[in-house]
């Protein structure tokens, strides 16, 4: 990816919209409106400087010219002009970078040694990433800050629910996954971006990106399906591949950033995003189940109202594809769904049985959905061989009786 194709026309639009795959884009966005100028009062913005100036030494551009240059230069990259100043905080526990947000003002906050050792490019990788927190809060009218404020208050609630403790993670790890990218955008060298990471978090002043590339290869060929365990940022090594994999194949790499940043589809481990793509694949398997006529009958297709209002009273013509995940705990769900439905009608109870077993056998669950009917059903294992045998059969029949009829 050439980074005068990353940041053509001067506009970050052009790499923004992969903010979308990190679950930063319209889902998100669906969550929020824009923030009401009441958050951002003069009064605000008053007491908000005035915290910086008690807790900060403010670096003037005279006496750190360099460092300004490197923040001027990631700011054109990144096509932002705001105005931006730089603070080094007092009495800082570690060593970090921050953004503190005024629309229309950059204000960086340096924390510790997070300078020390850094060369020019890794200075511009940095400053990349601070002013891309910025640039995300900033614009489409600050939806993304209200997404991030909304997420916070939802988890800081007593009623919090898990799935907002893990959307808000979420959030705040795909966050870095798209400030990592206006860190590379800014400086125009994966090695420099991977660097400046690897320095931050260890503290070393000399660091070699490309046998740190290495070693997380090495990592993801003895564990290819390795995901992130951080709770606000992901490890270094799931940042840097994030980035070289983005840098070599953005077209595809969405996919497997998603997965790192989320891993597998879990029960336990559920986010609002995911519940809305379980929501998805259940009427997918009601449409896919739904579509032999004999199996519509009024009480079947009443049940499957109580799933989807708005089932409708013919068959879809043609049924979108079921993709389940392999979370043993969410196929034991789609078996529940399953047997729901096989014993809702008895009058149609021996073809609807076939059928639900049949579909499980299909989508590859079948072992967890007879698991299912010798739990709740009782049937004995000579009852599930005689299905297992005849379960075609008996859904031919149920057509042609219906095609009599």
């Amino acid at each position: 990816m050439g980074w005068s194709q990353a940041t053509q026309a001067g506009s970050p639009q052009t790499w923004l919209v992969s903010v979308q795959s990190a679950q930063l884009g319209p889902q998100w966005v669906s969550l929020s409106r824009p923030v009401p100028q009441s958050l951002h009062t003069p009064a605000y913005a008053e007491e908000l400087r005035l915290h910086l100036l008690k807790s900060t030494y403010r670096m003037q551009r005279t006496d750190h010219e360099e460092l300004y240059t490197a923040a001027e230069t990631a700011r054109e990259r990144l096509n932002i002009d705001a105005p931006l100043t730089l603070y080094m905080a007092q009495q800082s526990g570690g060593s970090n970078a921050s953004v503190l947000y005024l629309p229309g003002e950059m204000h960086v906050a340096f924390h510790g040694t997070i300078l020390d050792g850094l060369t020019t490019e890794e200075r511009i990788a940095l400053l990349g990433h601070e002013i891309s927190h910025y640039l995300l809060l900033e614009r489409e009218q600050s939806r993304y800050r209200t997404a991030d404020e909304l997420l916070s208050a939802l988890v800081n609630d007593r009623d919090t629910q898990p799935a907002h403790l893990e959307s808000y993670r979420a959030f705040s790890l795909f966050l870095e996954v798209f400030c990592d990218r206006g860190s590379l955008i800014a400086c125009r060298n994966l090695h420099a971006a991977v660097s400046m990471l690897v320095k931050a978090e260890t503290g070393l002043k000399n660091v070699s990106a490309e046998s740190y590339l290495r070693q997380t290869d090495e990592i993801f060929a003895q564990d290819s399906n390795a995901s992130t365990e951080g709770l606000s940022h992901p490890e270094a090594f799931i940042r840097t591949r994030a980035l070289n994999v983005w840098t070599e194949s953005p077209e595809t790499a969405e996919a497997e950033i998603d997965h790192l940043i989320r891993g597998d589809a879990s029960a336990d481990t559920l986010d609002l995003l995911r519940q809305v793509e379980l929501c998805e694949i259940t009427r997918n398997l009601l449409q896919r189940l739904l579509n032999e006529r004999w199996f519509r009958t009024q009480s079947v297709l009443n049940h499957a109202r109580l799933y989807f209002d708005d089932t409708p009273p013919e068959p879809v013509a043609d049924p979108p594809a079921v993709q389940l995940p392999a979370d043993k705990k969410l196929r034991q769900y789609f078996a529940c769904v399953l047997l729901d439905f096989a014993t809702c009608d008895r009058s149609i109870e021996e073809p609807a049985l076939a059928h639900t077993y049949l579909i499980s056998a299909q989508l590859g669950f079948q072992p967890v959905f007879t698991e299912m009917l010798r739990k709740e059903l009782k049937l004995k294992v000579r009852q599930i061989g005689a299905l297992q045998d005849r379960a075609t059969e008996i859904v031919e029949r149920a057509r042609k009786e219906v095609c009599a009829s």
